[in-house]
C-alpha cells in the first residue's frame, strides 16, 4: 500500500491530566493500569463513533495514549464524533466524585490536505495509519487552546457545517499557536468542564454546563444509544461477557429509570 494524498478533517483528541491518572494507576496497581487506561480511552472512542454511526473498519486513525487522531471524510462526522465522545465521557464521569477517576477530553478540528501512510497489519485487522501534514499540527494547536468539554474548530472547516450546526459554536476568536501562529476559529462548549478546569471555564462558545444544557430526554437519548451498544457487545460475548459491561449495563438501566421518573 503506497502512501495517498487526501482532503481530511482531522480531530485531536486529548485526555486532560493523563499523566496524573497513569501515575496514580501505576502507584497504586502496577503499570498493566497504564494500558488498561489507554483500552478505556479506545473504548470511549468506539462508542462515540458507534453513536455517530461511523464505521471505524477503515478510519484513517492513530492512537496517541492519551487520545487519538482521527481524518474524517467530511466536517459534519468530525464534529458529531466530537460532540458523541464528549458526551460518553460525561456520562463515564456520572458518580465520580474522585477528580482523577473522571475522563475529560479536549478536542481539535481543522480540514486540509494530508499524505495518509498505511501501516501493515495482519491479515483481518483493520488497516492503521499513519499520517503527515501541517493540517494534524494545526489541530493539535487548536486541542491545546480548549477546555475540558470544548472544541475548538478552525473557522474554514466551522463554514462547512450547516447552518444548525454552526449555531451551536460561539463567534470567531483568534487562537494564538507556537511563535506567530494564529488560527481563526470557533469554540463550542459541549459539556460540564473538570474540577480543574471550572476557574478557569472559557466563556467564548455557546453551550453551558451539561446538566444545565441538556434536557432530561436528550440525556435519555444518549443513555438509550450507549446502553444498545453495550447490550450488543454483551450478546456477542454470551456467557464470556466481561463483568464492566455487565455493570454498567445495569448502572445505566438504572440511570435511565431514574430519569425517567
Amino acid at each position: 500500500m503506497s502512501d495517498t494524498v487526501v482532503d481530511k478533517v482531522i480531530v485531536v483528541i486529548d485526555l486532560s491530566r493523563y499523566s496524573d491518572i497513569c501515575k496514580e494507576l501505576e502507584q497504586q496497581l502496577d503499570v498493566t493500569a497504564v494500558a488498561a487506561l489507554n483500552a478505556q480511552i479506545r473504548g470511549l472512542i468506539d462508542l462515540a463513533l458507534a453513536d455517530a454511526s461511523i464505521s471505524s473498519d477503515s478510519l484513517p486513525y492513530k492512537s496517541t495514549g492519551d487520545g487519538a487522531i482521527i481524518a474524517f471524510d467530511n466536517v459534519m462526522q468530525g464534529a458529531t464524533f466530537a460532540e458523541k465522545l464528549l458526551f460518553q465521557a460525561a456520562h463515564h464521569n456520572q458518580g465520580k466524585d474522585v477528580l482523577l477517576a473522571q475522563r475529560h477530553f479536549r478536542v481539535g478540528v481543522y480540514s486540509g490536505k494530508i499524505v495518509l501512510q498505511p501501516q501493515p497489519s495482519a491479515k483481518g485487522q483493520s488497516t492503521r495509519f499513519d499520517f503527515a501534514g501541517t493540517a494534524i499540527a494545526n489541530a493539535v494547536r487548536l486541542e491545546a487552546a480548549c477546555k475540558t468539554g470544548e472544541m475548538l474548530i478552525s473557522s474554514d472547516t466551522w463554514a462547512s457545517l450547516n447552518a444548525a450546526a454552526r449555531g451551536q459554536y460561539g463567534p470567531e476568536e483568534v487562537v494564538k499557536g507556537k511563535r506567530d501562529e494564529q488560527f481563526r476559529a470557533h469554540r463550542r462548549r459541549v459539556t460540564e468542564p473538570a474540577g480543574w478546569d471550572v476557574a478557569t471555564a472559557s466563556t467564548g462558545g455557546k453551550g453551558r454546563a451539561l446538566q444545565a444544557a441538556v434536557p432530561p430526554t436528550a440525556l435519555i437519548d444518549v443513555h438509550k444509544r450507549r446502553l444498545d451498544i453495550l447490550e450488543k457487545q454483551a450478546a456477542m460475548y454470551g456467557a464470556l461477557t466481561p463483568p464492566n459491561i455487565t455493570m454498567e449495563i445495569v448502572d445505566i438501566k438504572r440511570v435511565i429509570s431514574d430519569l425517567e421518573n
